[in-house]
Parts: C-alpha cells; sequence; structure tokens
C-alpha cells in the first residue's frame, strides 16, 4: 500500500490491503508446489465512477 501511495501518488482513501491466509487458496497446500502458488499477491483494480 505504501509503495502504490507514495510512488504512484495515489490517495489513501483509495488503497486497502485484505489479507486472507489460508481461506483462498488456489491449489492444494498438502505439498511445496501447491503452498508455492498460494504464495501470491492479488491487486485488483476497479472503478466506481460510473
Amino acid at each position: 500500500m505504501t509503495h502504490l501511495i507514495k510512488q504512484f501518488s495515489i490517495a489513501a482513501q483509495q488503497v486497502e490491503a485484505k489479507g486472507v491466509g489460508e481461506y483462498s487458496p488456489i491449489a492444494n497446500n498438502l505439498d511445496e508446489a501447491g503452498q508455492k502458488q498460494n504464495r501470491r499477491v492479488e491487486l485488483v483494480i476497479r472503478s466506481d465512477n460510473k
């Protein structure tokens, strides 16, 4: 968040961080390959302007 706000001059009220940890895996966590896939950051860009 800090990087987006400072480096790209994005207003702080437009940025939100949300951690979901083990509640939102995209792969099986039983082996190292799946765990590696689950270590990720996802950005969602949306516009509320209509």
